[in-house]
Order: C-alpha cells, then structure tokens, then sequence
C-alpha cells in the first residue's frame, strides 16, 4: 500500500440524477462505519488530480486514443484511475479521482479527452455508489474543491504491458433494416450539446456499438445485428463524440454547440 497526496488538476460538478436504493450506502469504500446517502439532486464534486505512482496507460498510440474517444470496444487504450471515499460536507459530497499525470496533462489541453476522463470518473463513481449522475455538468474555474489530503492506494503488482500490434480497419456491417428512433438533445453546457439515445429493450449491454454520424443523421448498429437511425440538429458534426454507458444502456454523443 502506498500513500500519496495527488496533485490538483480540475474539478468538474453534477448532481445524482435518482434516488438512492432504500437502504443502500457506500460503506465498501472505507472500513469502519461510513454511511453516505445520495438522495437525488444531490450536488457531486469530482477532483480530477493526478499522482505519478498511478501507473501509465498501457499504450500511447495515438490511434488507440482515437479509437477510445470513439468509443470503439477494440481500443485498448485504458486509463488507470483511483477513486477516494466520499467527503460529505454542507454543499454536498466529494470525491478524488486520481490518475497518471500524462493522461490529465492531456485533459487539459484537450477538451475531447477531457470529457472522455470526466465520464469515464463518472461511470467509476456509479459503479462504487447506489446512485446515477446527471450528464449535465459544470466545470468551475478552480483546480481542487479543499484541500488535497493522502490517500492509501493499492497498486497492482507490475505486468508486462505488449506493444500494441496494428490491425486491418473494421469493415462496415452488412446492410441491415433501419429502424428510426427518437433521441433527446440537451445543452450540456455554453460549449457541448448531447444526444442521448437509451437502449432500453436490451436485457444487458451490447458488446459492440458502431456510431456513424452523417450531416442530418446518426446511426447506430449494435452487434451487427440491429440498425437504429435518428436525426440530430448538430452544425459540426464531425466534431462529434460518441460514448456508450453499459450500466444503463445508453448512447451519449456530444458535439460543440452551435448556439
């Protein structure tokens, strides 16, 4: 076990978007007797910060980034992340997400990647607690929420990490039927707007999801088996960033807004 004291990168807010299962709580995270309900419109705060003991991506290729940023399932670009108990305080709750420097260095200067890292310290804060947050975030002008204090971390033990061997492009499924569906589209904030398609007549996740994004449509194939079509309203287009949630099934793709 290791103790580091992570160094501040950027703080992003949300809130829980549902109700806490009756009953549950988080007392996972920490020994002893720590209980934190999550009702909904609970304010989150997440520290995104980074310490140089989390270990490095498995793989710096730039065609990787890209293929997860495209949430494409054959990336195996994965950013190694470390997530502190919750600090509940008078404005709500936090929590430190703690990664490599390289990848949050990247974050800053890059907005895309920057939201491919805030979902991904969502999808992680979901996982841990009984509760979902909302998409809808805000990303105050400030480097950490407190003051950073040590965490005690549990580090893999090392493993050989393999060259990334390059592969043939994915060809494109065979013709399918194409059933249109309805999406919602909501303003992220000043800078994003989202398109949200749920897959809701799916029992479990699909194990794969391709997005094609056209001037008036976005198609999405799951499994090489269903064909789903819907318009968007987006100027850049090919701007756009498609993420796949699997714990609730749900298609999110984020553009620049044009308003």
């Amino acid at each position: 076990m290791s103790t580091v004291t992570p160094t501040p990168g950027f703080v992003f807010a949300t809130v829980v978007s549902n109700n806490q299962p009756s009953g549950s709580d988080i007392g996972i995270y920490t020994p002893g007797e720590l209980h934190v309900e999550f009702p909904k419109g609970l304010p989150i705060r997440v520290n995104v910060c980074s310490s140089p003991i989390l270990p490095t991506p498995p793989t710096n290729s730039e065609a990787e980034i890209q293929k997860a940023l495209a949430a494409d399932p054959s990336s195996v670009y994965k950013i190694p992340l470390f997530l502190s108990p919750p600090v509940r305080d008078s404005q709500g709750v936090t929590f430190d997400a703690v990664v490599h420097p390289q990848p949050l260095a990247r974050a800053v200067q890059d907005f895309d990647f920057k939201l491919y890292l805030i979902e991904l310290c969502m999808e992680w804060v979901e996982e841990r607690a009984p509760m979902q947050l909302s998409r809808q975030f805000t990303l105050p002008s400030i480097p950490y929420y407190g003051t950073p204090g040590a965490h005690h971390i549990n580090l893999p033990e090392p493993q050989l990490v393999q060259e990334v061997e390059k592969t043939e492009a994915h060809t494109k499924p065979k013709a399918l039927p194409t059933k249109q569906v309805k999406a919602t589209v909501t303003q992220l904030n000043k800078q994003v707007d989202i398109l949200t398609l749920t897959l809701a007549t799916y029992r479990c996740a699909p194990s794969q999801v391709l997005v094609e994004i056209d001037p008036t449509t976005v198609t999405v194939t799951i499994d090489n088996v269903t064909r789903l079509q819907t318009p968007h309203p987006f100027t850049s287009y090919q701007s756009c960033r498609a993420y796949f949630i699997t714990q609730n099934r749900t298609l999110k793709v984020l553009c620049p807004s044009s308003k």
